[in-house]
């Protein structure tokens, strides 16, 4: 998978991108069975919104610097 991050492209390891859309998708199918149960329909789907908000939020305030060292890394992993 790949992104761009304050104009930096980085491209995020295929493991590690199956292990959080694993977990995402665990905390959505807990939140919806849960709604589901309780006759809350409306709760899961204000979950979704706020977190589609909230990691908007939290990567426009990722750090410039912050995204060089992550492609450093990368790039250094890569030559190994």
């Amino acid at each position: 998978m790949e992104i761009n991050m304050s104009g930096r492209r980085i491209i995020l390891k295929a493991n590690d991108v199956e292990i959080a859309f694993k977990l995402v998708n665990s905390f959505l199918s807990s939140v919806r069975d849960s709604a589901v149960s309780h006759g809350k329909m409306p709760m899961y789907l204000t979950t979704l919104a706020a977190m589609y908000v909230a990691s908007a939020n939290a990567l426009k305030t990722i750090d410039p610097d912050l995204t060089k060292i992550i492609s450093k890394m990368q790039e250094d992993k890569d030559n190994d």
